[in-house]
């Protein structure tokens, strides 16, 4: 019997990869988990295989790839913004990519986002330019592109989630005409291990879509519904991206300038063509995407901002005063 094949996460302590260590660990595979604070990880999770793992830093990367088989790139500088993003985050990949033909690694697997056709953000732009760099290594590399990731712990969900609690109208400018496939986290974590185990030698690009393509402001509209809430839409047209990403960074529990750099990226159009991914697997049960969204709204709020709170204050007082006008007969 040949000896099991060793897997390294880069960026396991994220959202993702959190998820899909608990997979991995259950299927029994082993496992390396990478980290730029190895001994705080240790500190909070000993029973886990945390190492020094950070792509900014060359003399990380050898130790952590020593007997590798499989490497699942996880990482992405959310908290980073502007320019130098783009080139920060593709000389990461592309140092990580050099090590891992240094140590006969057989496959990568990189989480990355869909390419729009026009103004990607610098986040989306960002991710293309990592995937370009991984697949121009030597190593088989399987890049799966999605749209929203729905669950406890993405940052993306948390700010629709904020908004669509938290909006009194659904404020609709064009750009939340934007389509996207969003997905659920445990079909993220599913794509992502059926690439580990692929037979593909070469490398490739595919769309990991959720199972339905809607707009942005269908979709926030959809979590209110879910909450239990009505949002009139009332039609914006002229308000531009930079404008609505300040706007979600006051009503919402994200950091400010992360809040606008996930607005902005909902202002692109991310329409998957086709089945992507899923092509491969046309047996693969995926999660619908209500159900996905029910699944992510179990978990807490995230705490709003001081207008963010007293926003809130203003819309319950406003519920309460219809209701009580409904009570008493509409007076």
């Amino acid at each position: 019997m040949s000896a099991p094949r060793r897997v390294l996460v880069a960026g396991a302590s994220g959202f993702v990869g959190r998820h899909l260590v608990s997979r991995l660990r259950t299927e029994g595979w082993p496992l390396r988990l990478g980290t730029r604070v190895p001994d705080l990880r240790r500190r909070d999770t000993p029973w886990l295989p945390w190492v020094p793992l950070d792509v900014d830093r060359p003399d990380t990367l050898d130790p952590a790839l020593e007997g590798v088989d499989t490497l699942v790139y996880l990482v992405h500088h959310l908290h980073a913004h502007g320019p130098e993003l783009v080139a920060r985050e593709a000389s990461a990949a592309t140092r990580l990519a050099r090590a891992a033909e240094r140590h006969g690694v057989r496959r990568i697997v990189y989480l990355g986002a869909p390419a729009p056709a026009h103004h990607p953000s610098p986040h989306l732009l960002a991710r293309a330019r990592t995937g370009e760099a991984l697949r121009a290594s030597r190593v088989s590399t399987l890049e799966l592109r999605a749209a929203m990731i729905l669950g406890a712990g993405s940052q993306s969900w948390d700010l629709l989630r904020d908004l669509a609690l938290r909006l009194p109208v659904l404020a609709a400018p064009a750009w939340l005409g934007a389509r996207t496939a969003p997905i659920g986290i445990d079909d993220v974590v599913q794509g992502i291990a059926l690439a580990m185990d692929h037979p593909a030698r070469g490398s490739g690009a595919y769309d990991l879509p959720g199972p339905e393509v809607v707009t942005a402001a269908e979709l926030v509209r959809r979590v209110a519904a879910l909450s239990g809430r009505t949002l009139v839409r009332v039609p914006l047209p002229l308000v531009p991206v930079w404008a609505g990403g300040h706007g979600a960074a006051l009503l919402s529990g994200v950091d400010p300038a992360l809040a606008r750099s996930l607005v902005a990226g909902l202002g692109c159009d991310l329409e998957p063509a086709g089945d992507g991914w899923w092509g491969l697997f046309p047996d693969a049960d995926r999660t619908a995407l209500d159900d996905a969204l029910r699944a992510a709204m179990v978990a807490p709020r995230a705490t709003p901002g001081a207008f963010g709170r007293a926003w809130e204050r203003a819309v319950r007082g406003v519920g309460a005063t219809r209701v009580s006008r409904r009570a008493a007969g509409g007076r």
